[in-house]
């Protein structure tokens, strides 16, 4: 489905715990299956008790089917100030800068995390929400202390575009990003392919798309997620190969 969740402490799984002892000898490993650890790997996008149900539901349905708002209207525009560009790098690099957790908060209503927000792809968020009434698909990279984004995180991000693209509805990229994962894990894993990938699938999409650079913009990840129909930045955003 396009949001899949699972009550806690449901087991989803193939393998059966007593063919796993016979081929190797030993008890399938504690909790592998369960729900909250398929959520921890970005396998599930959530593990909701049955009482939130209802209200998960309602929020994912409002963000996938509830017909659009008017748009509101546009706020008045401001002066740009010249900032040298060093500044602006160092701004970037401020932990307490907004990022895309904050953006969602306070500028979105109606969110639905998915699951590029655990697992491997912790780096990307991935998520449906509202922004001034209208329905989107949010794709963003998201600072973590030491984060960088690998395969796992751009094909995170193709799924938004696909998922965008079968809901039929805005996608939203939010670049910030100190750059690529450098490492021989990273290259065996198709780094290069992924970023080809997403670049390839973002301007062929046909739905529209917005990018935003929000902060640090280093490297092919970065690059990977530009090339939409619009593109923004806010203030002491930056873009580096």
């Amino acid at each position: 489905g396009h949001v899949t969740v699972a009550q806690p402490g449901a087991l989803i799984g193939f393998l059966g715990p007593r063919v796993y002892e016979q081929l190797y000898g030993e008890p399938f490993p504690t909790g592998v299956q369960t729900a909250e650890n398929l959520l921890a790997h970005g396998v599930i996008d959530g593990v909701v008790p049955l009482e939130s149900l209802r209200p998960t539901l309602d929020r994912a349905l409002r963000a996938l089917v509830d017909p659009p708002a008017e748009p509101p209207a546009a706020d008045p525009a401001e002066p740009i100030p010249e900032v040298p560009a060093w500044e602006s790098v160092m701004a970037s690099r401020r932990p307490d800068r907004p990022g895309v957790g904050w953006l969602l908060r306070e500028g979105a209503t109606d969110r639905v995390l998915l699951s590029g927000t655990h697992g491997e792809a912790a780096a990307t968020v991935l998520a449906l929400a509202r922004f001034g009434g209208r329905p989107a698909v949010v794709v963003g990279q998201q600072r973590v202390v030491g984060a960088v984004v690998g395969p796992a995180a751009l094909r995170e991000a193709r799924r938004g575009m696909a998922l965008a693209a079968g809901l039929r509805l805005p996608l939203v990229l939010v670049i910030d990003t100190a750059g690529p994962a450098l490492s021989a894990d990273a290259e065996q894993n198709g780094l290069a392919g992924e970023i080809a990938r997403c670049l390839s699938e973002l301007v062929t999409l046909s739905t529209p798309t917005v990018s935003v650079l929000l902060g640090q913009g280093s490297g092919g990840p970065a690059l990977a997620m530009v090339p939409a129909d619009r593109v923004l930045a806010a203030r002491h955003g930056w873009l580096a190969p």
